[in-house]
């Protein structure tokens, strides 16, 4: 195949994706300084310009823990009690900054914050499922993030990962996006 022909198959392809979920960690979304607003500000734009190519999106982040580590000054191993404070701390932040990002773009977003028993019961799992396909008829790109304020296990790395899954399996995704650590 050649080079525009894969570049066509490629296209064409795309062309059919109707709902995108993009999942990105505390890892690409954190350096030295804490949370990097530079790539919060690159994505909004990203995520803008699928949203308003006709595509429903929805983002998965997580980054309240580390956002709440810079702001209360807790580096290092801490116990649940106090990840689940600094996480409380940095959420509010944390969505001020996608908000401001997306804000550039006139494009609406909104937050949900889930634990892992959401997907327990089938009618919390039916609501938040017509949650989300409404905020999509609203133009409106939900950000999803495990509410680690509320956690009552020791949230681990993989809890984000679990959640981004589901939500596109929920959300029936044409396409799961999850950009490698830069």
């Amino acid at each position: 195949m050649t080079i525009k022909n894969d570049l066509y198959f490629r296209q064409s392809c795309f062309d059919k994706i109707k709902r995108v979920v993009v999942k990105v960690g505390s890892q690409i979304l954190t350096g030295e300084q804490g949370i990097n607003v530079a790539f919060i500000a690159s994505l909004a734009r990203e995520l803008s310009f699928l949203q308003n190519s006709g595509r429903e999106v929805l983002l998965v982040c997580s980054g309240a823990i580390a956002m709440g580590r810079h702001k209360a000054f807790t580096y290092g191993s801490v116990g649940i009690s106090v990840r689940q404070a600094i996480a409380a701390i940095g959420q509010p932040t944390l969505m001020r900054l996608y908000s401001e990002a997306f804000n550039e773009y006139h494009q609406n977003i909104a937050q949900i914050l889930l634990v892992p028993s959401d997907f327990d019961s089938r009618d919390k799992y039916m609501n938040l499922r017509n949650t989300i396909l409404t905020l999509f008829q609203f133009d409106t790109i939900p950000i999803v993030n495990e509410n680690d304020a509320l956690i009552i296990e020791e949230p681990c790395y993989d809890d984000e990962n679990i959640l981004a899954v589901k939500i596109a399996n929920l959300i029936e995704a044409d396409i799961f996006i999850w950009p490698a650590n830069i």
